[in-house]
This record gives structure tokens, C-alpha cells and sequence, in this order.
């Protein structure tokens, strides 16, 4: 009897001993992971497979426990190809010796960062194979739509109708008739500057055959010469070329004397006008 209680305490401390070295190699395999790995030993492994199998055996039914997360596939084929990898929801893949971080993102159409953020990973250039990582959805991106002119409105401006007068204006009283004004007489008595300066009032009018006269009979016929509105002409007693705002006489001695009437008359004798030399 004591012989089987010797052999039963042995069995326990067997047990003892043994679950301890068992224990105490699986804390130096965790110590052995860099730091912000998601790796857990493969106690952790053997927990997410085990996870991951639950999970593709109800893809289709979604997680309702608050604070678990449902694997919905495990994804064992290496991404050398970079075929884009259909996924549903979060995937499990197991890292492949020779695997990167981008090489995974780029297989399973995800972004790096959020690679990286879901397995809380800090550096993109190291992963360890033999680790289950967990890939994120792929994020469907909305495109962004280029920007749009913008529309001016355009005014039409409608002309307005033109206002037509209501009555006409009709000038009162009779038409002034046009008329030649002596307006002075220069250089009395000095035959190289003495002339008489007639100007018309009103409308055109023609000297043709009129004739300028003073007291002692000598007179001085226009030659063919219309004067226009406004218009002026000169007669000089000396003699010279005729231009067109200067006639000539033709006078070898000064003609108008001072207090002496200058008279202008048309062709038919009729006095048009009358000036006193000065």
C-alpha cells in the first residue's frame, strides 16, 4: 500500500515539473517577439487557427458579441502573385518565409497603414514568418468627381421702343432774309491800307453785279462772288490780285474821305447798306 502512494506522489511531481517547464518555455518563446508584435506563441496560433476555422464555418452569420472579433477567413496562400484576393470582411494570413508587409498589402488590396495599425505593428520593413496577421477590409474609396464650372447667367437686355415725337415744331415768324453788312471802313485816306469789310447776315448770298459807291461818284462793281453764311470779303482801293476773302479796286489815290457815306447797292439799284467813314 505505501509502495502505490510512493508511486502516486511521483506521478504528481512528474506532472508538476512538467507543466512547469512547459510554462516556463513558452514565457522565453514570448520574450524572444519584437516589440509591438501581435505574435502570442503558438498557444496564441493555435487559438486564432482554432478562430479562424470557427469563423469559415460561419462567414455568413455576423458577430454579435461585443468585444470579439469574428475571422471570417484564413488565408494560407503566399502572395507572390499579387493577384488582388477577393476578401470578405477580416482575414487571418499566416506570414511565409520571405513575405514583406507591402507585398501583403498589395495582394490583399489594403492599405499599408491600416495594415499596420490593426496588427499594431511600427515597422513596415520587419515581419516575422510563421505569424497570423490580420488583414483589414479592403476600403472602397469614393472617387473624387473633377469640379464643375460654374454657370454665368446671361442677360438679355430687351431695347426699349424708341419715343416718336407727338407734334413737330414749326419756326414762327418770317425767314429773315439774308443781308451784307458794311462793318467798317480801315485806313481812311491811306490808299495801301484802305479797304471796306462787308459781311453776310443769314443765309448764302450772291454780289453778283452789286456795286459800292461813295459821295463823289466812284463806284465799284462785284464780280461773279457768293458769300455763304457768315461769310466776310475785303475791298481794297489799291489794285492787287483778287483772292478769296479780297477784291481789288484798282485805285491809284485813296477813295473814302472821313465823314464820308459808303453805300452798297444790289444789282437792280436797290440800297442794301449805308456806312459812315470815320
Amino acid at each position: 500500500m505505501k509502495r502505490f502512494k510512493r508511486l502516486f506522489y511521483y506521478l504528481l511531481i512528474n506532472v508538476f515539473v512538467s507543466l512547469c517547464t512547459t510554462l516556463t518555455v513558452l514565457q522565453l518563446w514570448a520574450w524572444r517577439q519584437p516589440a509591438g508584435s501581435d505574435y502570442a506563441g503558438p498557444l496564441g496560433a493555435a487559438l486564432t487557427q482554432a478562430a479562424g476555422a470557427q469563423g469559415a464555418a460561419a462567414s455568413d452569420r455576423p458577430a454579435t458579441t461585443a468585444g470579439i472579433l469574428i475571422i471570417t477567413q484564413l488565408v494560407t496562400a503566399p502572395p507572390e502573385a499579387f493577384t488582388p484576393y477577393p476578401t470578405r470582411g477580416i482575414v487571418s494570413y499566416r506570414v511565409k518565409e520571405g513575405d514583406t508587409l507591402s507585398g501583403i498589402a498589395q495582394y490583399f488590396g489594403v492599405n499599408l497603414d491600416d495594415l499596420m495599425a490593426l496588427n499594431d505593428l511600427r515597422d513596415a520593413n520587419r515581419v516575422i514568418s510563421g505569424i497570423d496577421l490580420l488583414i483589414p477590409a479592403p476600403s472602397t474609396e469614393t472617387p473624387t468627381l473633377p469640379p464643375q464650372p460654374t454657370k454665368t447667367a446671361t442677360i438679355t437686355l430687351t431695347p426699349r421702343p424708341s419715343l416718336t415725337p407727338q407734334f413737330t415744331l414749326t419756326p414762327t415768324g418770317p425767314t429773315p432774309t439774308p443781308a451784307a453788312l458794311i462793318q467798317a471802313v480801315f485806313g481812311v485816306g491811306d490808299l495801301t491800307a484802305e479797304r471796306v469789310a462787308i459781311k453776310l447776315s443769314g443765309d448764302e448770298l450772291s454780289l453778283f453785279n452789286w456795286q459800292l459807291s461813295d459821295e463823289d461818284g466812284h463806284r465799284f462793281t462785284f464780280p461773279q462772288l457768293t458769300l455763304r453764311a457768315g461769310g466776310e470779303i475785303s475791298v481794297y482801293s489799291k489794285a492787287g490780285d483778287p483772292s478769296i476773302n479780297a477784291l481789288y479796286w484798282g485805285s491809284s489815290k485813296a477813295i473814302w474821305q472821313s465823314g464820308e457815306m459808303v453805300t452798297l447797292t444790289d444789282a437792280a439799284g436797290n440800297v442794301r447798306a449805308t456806312f459812315q467813314a470815320p
